[in-house]
């Protein structure tokens, strides 16, 4: 695509003995022939200095599908990978004191999460999963894309003559309101006939250039807000949070324009909110992390808020631990390996950078109470990472969110569904979207990551890397642990010769056993002890598709995937004077979750 090289070099180069069988799986995977592929896809050989340079071009492209990365893997790799060894285990011990505590905890940190966009909430499908996982996962916020996308039919201009339709909106939030979640609404992107531009994101086409009209857009802004105030009510609406655009930090993608133009823009915004009901929540600026802490976009922007009078309720934020090398050229981008441009972060980025930004925005005076909020975060911004389906996110969700308790208000994953439409829908089932489940629905083990840290108390006993205890209002505990892997080396250089759709596990660098001794002290009277556990035996729908023979899909296999993909519980009943010991061992990814429930 972005070279001269003829195709059969390449086909040889890349290890397949014959032409013919690469045309077959060429035109089995992309329902054409190689040429005519180059031919729809034909990219320039070069891309300008400045996007060579520019690091936040290679956060875009991670979005983008690396449908290449898989093509060119040898035929017969998925037995290339059969058995997996944990190297010897580790020996922890932890004594806590029950009758300690820390600081309140509050669970509402992994209450929200994210849809892609706002046409996807008339889904019925995505309905029902949103639903399913509010009653089951303790969701109870959503954010999205696009309420004011073309696809909703919000704006219209016929001659001069300008209307508002909200009856779609009216669908959607009337289905929150009905299931009591409350929108995280993010304000974008821009209706066509209210853009200056063409310019667009997603295969939906979000339109991302400014308005043509400033005033125009307010007005739309403002007919919202006042619908939404007749529709539910001003008590309801004060709970709800709004947010002004997408990613303006990415000049050239999320937004057309200078920061300058984007601050003046938040502005009116901002007063046309304000100007319907001063007290509305409005925040900004869901920027990425990357920007916020090595440029100075976000320090001009809070800048700008305090010269204006502009308080911010939360400061948002999207983070991926994902770090660019820029001195990186682009034809590798080309290949199967992205090795040298890019690479996946420390596995402390994400608290690290936490507590960098939680300093930052609790020094600005426009920011209330320093209030921070993650609206978008997952363990890469590639809606194709195969790990994404795997036990490794349940490990990933449950360390980060833990270490990061106190520096940030709010953590909202991204997503709810593999029903995402930023790219064309795949074939596959597990094939590494973002979502807690499937788009048949199918849990993941992220999704009982979720569920886990939704059920923490309201107290914080004791915390560490791998461990969070709490306890509620009625002396039930509750601990939760992880034992998360590291990538090894070539992974995290994005070379992913070494995984594929049926072998996942092969990219961590010694995977090994955890063993946990905890003895908690000071507890008294009697108690259910719940331990719910989700490994690769349990509650992994991937592994289990795998280990019954990785099929394709049909309803009846749906349904047995999602009858045996759930976590071994276990019970028993004790009655405890003073000390009680837990010995427990984890498999590499594994999560535990202990309910310790007081009884009469």
């Amino acid at each position: 695509m972005i070279t001269d090289r003829k195709i059969s070099d390449i086909i040889f180069s890349r290890g397949f003995n014959s032409i013919s069988s690469f045309n077959d799986r060429f035109k089995k995977h992309f329902g054409m022939a190689p040429n005519q592929y180059r031919s729809l896809n034909k990219q320039e050989p070069a891309i300008k200095e400045e996007d060579i340079t520019h690091s936040l071009y290679n956060y875009i492209n991670l979005m983008k599908e690396d449908s290449l990365s898989e093509l060119f893997r040898p035929e017969h790799e998925e037995d290339r990978f059969t058995s997996e060894s944990f190297h010897s285990s580790s020996y922890e011990e932890r004594i806590i004191d029950t009758s300690s505590s820390l600081a309140p905890y509050d669970s509402s940190i992994t209450r929200m999460i994210g849809v892609g966009r706002a046409k996807e909430l008339l889904d019925a499908d995505m309905q029902s999963q949103l639903a399913q996982a509010c009653k089951e996962a303790g969701l109870n916020r959503v954010r999205f894309h696009g309420i004011f996308s073309d696809d909703l039919m919000v704006y219209h201009d016929e001659n001069g003559v300008k209307a508002y339709n909200f009856r779609y909106i009216d669908k959607i939030f009337d289905f929150f309101t009905e299931h009591r979640i409350i929108p995280f609404i993010e304000l974008g992107f821009m209706p066509n006939a209210l853009a200056s531009g063409k310019q667009t994101m997603y295969r939906w086409e979000a339109n991302t250039s400014q308005a043509k009209d400033i005033h125009d857009w307010t007005r739309l802004v403002g007919q919202f807000i006042r619908h939404l105030i007749n529709r539910y009510g001003q008590t309801v609406i004060r709970t709800w949070d709004f947010e002004i655009w997408n990613e303006p930090d990415l000049e050239g993608f999320y937004w057309h324009g200078t920061q300058d133009e984007y601050l003046h823009f938040f502005k009116e915004t901002y007063q046309a909110i304000k100007k319907v009901d001063s007290k509305l929540k409005v925040s900004g600026f869901s920027g990425t992390s990357w920007s916020v802490v090595n440029t100075e976009w976000t320090s001009k922007a809070l800048k700008y808020m305090e010269e204006n009078d502009i308080i911010l309720d939360s400061f948002t934020y999207h983070i991926y631990p994902i770090e660019w090398n820029l001195e990186a050229t682009y034809f590798n981008l080309w290949t199967a390996s992205r090795k040298g441009l890019y690479s996946y972060a420390d596995s402390n980025y994400i608290v690290s950078t936490v507590k960098e930004i939680h300093r930052l925005v609790h020094a600005a005076p426009n920011v209330n109470q320093g209030r921070t909020i993650i609206t978008e975060w997952n363990s890469s911004s590639d809606p194709r990472d195969l790990l994404h389906d795997t036990v490794f996110m349940a490990s990933f969700i449950v360390k980060n969110v833990i270490n990061s308790v106190g520096y940030v208000d709010v953590m909202g994953f991204w997503t709810l569904s593999d029903i995402f439409d930023e790219q064309l829908l795949s074939l596959d089932t597990f094939h590494g979207g973002f979502g807690l489940v499937t788009v048949e629905g199918i849990r993941k083990p992220s999704y009982y990551a979720i569920a886990y840290l939704n059920q923490l108390g309201n107290t914080l006993v004791y915390r560490d890397e791998h461990v969070i205890v709490t306890k509620d209002d009625e002396d039930n505990y509750q601990i939760l642990m992880h034992n998360y892997q590291e990538y090894d080396e070539l992974y995290k250089s994005f070379n992913t010769s070494h995984i594929s759709l049926k072998n996942r596990y092969g990219v961590f660098a010694e995977e090994a056993d955890k063993r946990l001794k905890l003895t908690l002290q000071n507890l008294y009277g009697s108690y259910t002890i719940t331990k719910q556990q989700v490994n690769r035996t349990y509650g992994s729908a991937y592994d289990a598709w795998v280990n019954s023979g990785g099929a394709e899909m049909n309803p009846e296999y749906v349904n047995y995937l999602k009858s045996i993909s759930v976590p071994r519980m276990t019970i028993q009943k004790e009655r405890i004077q003073g000390d009680f010991v837990f010995e427990l061992s984890l498999e590499p990814h594994e999560i535990v979750f202990l309910k310790m429930d007081k009884t009469i």
